[in-house]
């Protein structure tokens, strides 16, 4: 398979090349060597970040810099490294035997692995290169969830935008988890760049900077052809959407993080947006879908933004409630069987109230968003008028009450 790909002028490193006019994200795509298994992208990621971590510190040692760069081409290099790590894996105490056994048939590196690879790595690292502040961070995210504890979120956020703000020697790398591949973002400043700059490194090789979202599933079948010739068995269909899914969550992840890191997002604001979609989606879903007997595609949805779903997701609810169309004794069993089945008002609360009074910087468009979050809470109160007889026959786990109060906070909170 011939890769478009030119030599760099600095050491041995290859970049994919794009047309300037077609390029979606500001990135460096640079050329690794091929994944040509199924299951290791982890350990890709890993060894791409301690090599090309080598090149970018090692500006001031040319030999060495252009020894890391060609490493990240180089086949045997990268089976001696995966040896080396998968031995230190295991070999950790908290392995289980289904894991171990998982791993020596060329299984995939879990999250928890890396706390036995990464500090050993980036104790070497710092100590080589002190002139560089180097962090290692990793982002979960898939099917439009972040998957990063807060306080991930916090320590990454914060490195973010200390890389774009500050003028200093920094490399900053970003494991990324998407959905079910490993990739590897890495954020480059020095005190003579005026900004940061970005390097993508992906085991699958696939141009991916260039494809708008309908061109996504031909990507696919292209590195489908690639993955055959690797040895690799043709995706079935259920695994092809699965990578059409994988290429659409990393062209959001690079959109997240480039909004956090220029300040426009918070991860937490992020958190909040898609919780609160989710409510209003959920709760359609059960009520009103259920009564009426439809809904909206999902072709549909997919071509809508966030903003343009919750406002129709608002008025359709507003509609109904306005109507007064449902008998309230049906109106009182949807919504209980919502609160009861679906999302329960502790989820709520938990997920999505606790994290908005912690979210510091929401921003305009995040305001918008959260206004119809507000109507959906008033309208909702105002169409819970519960009997004493319903609260008896209905709710004897205390449900409704939960979710009276829980709205009560939310309505409280977005007033103030």
């Amino acid at each position: 398979h011939e890769l478009n790909i030119k030599e760099a002028s600095s050491g041995a490193i290859r970049y994919h090349e794009y047309p300037a006019s077609t390029k979606r994200f500001n990135l460096q795509h640079v050329q690794v060597y091929d994944q040509k298994t199924r299951s290791l992208c982890g350990f890709h990621a890993l060894y791409n970040f301690k090599y090309f971590t080598r090149y970018l510190a090692s500006v001031d040692n040319p030999k060495l810099q252009e020894i890391s760069a060609r490493k990240l081409n180089d086949g045997s290099k990268f089976w001696r490294f995966y040896s080396r790590a998968l031995k230190r894996v295991l070999m950790w105490k908290d392995l289980s035997n289904w894991e171990k056994e998982d791993l020596k048939k060329l299984g995939p590196l879990d999250p928890s692995h890396t706390q036995v690879l990464t500090p050993g790595m980036m104790s070497s690292l710092k100590e080589q290169f002190p002139k560089f502040q180097i962090d290692l961070e990793f982002f979960y995210y898939g099917f439009g969830v972040l998957q990063t504890s807060h306080e991930e979120l916090d320590s990454l956020e914060s490195k973010l935008r200390l890389l774009r703000e500050e003028k200093s020697n920094r490399i900053l790398g970003i494991v990324l988890g998407v959905t079910n591949h490993w990739t590897l973002l890495v954020g480059h400043r020095t005190v003579d760049l005026e900004a940061p700059i970005f390097y993508f490194l992906d085991s699958r090789n696939v141009k991916l900077l260039n494809l708008n979202t309908q061109d996504i599933p031909k990507g696919v079948d292209e590195y489908n052809v690639r993955r055959i010739e690797f040895g690799l068995k043709s995706l079935d269909p259920s695994r092809r959407n699965l990578y059409i899914q994988s290429f659409l969550d990393l062209h959001k992840t690079y959109e997240i993080l480039d909004q956090v890191s220029r300040r426009c997002l918070s991860f937490l604001g992020y958190v909040v947006k898609r919780e609160a979609i989710e409510t209003l989606r959920s709760f359609k879903e059960w009520t009103i879908d259920r009564q009426q007997g439809h809904s909206v595609s999902t072709e549909d949805q997919l071509a809508e933004t966030d903003l343009a779903m919750m406002k129709r997701l608002t008025n359709e609810i507003e509609t109904q409630i306005a109507q007064g169309s449902l008998p309230s004794d049906e109106w009182h069993l949807l919504v209980y069987n919502w609160a009861e089945k679906e999302l329960r008002p502790q989820c709520i609360r938990n997920d999505l109230y606790s994290v908005m009074i912690k979210s510091e910087d929401i921003s305009e468009k995040q305001t918008e968003e959260l206004k119809f979050l507000y109507r959906w809470a008033t309208l909702t109160l105002s169409s819970m008028n519960w009997s004493a007889d319903v609260l008896s026959q209905l709710d004897s786990q205390g449900i409704l009450p939960k979710l009276t109060e829980l709205l009560n906070d939310i309505v409280t909170f977005l007033e103030q």
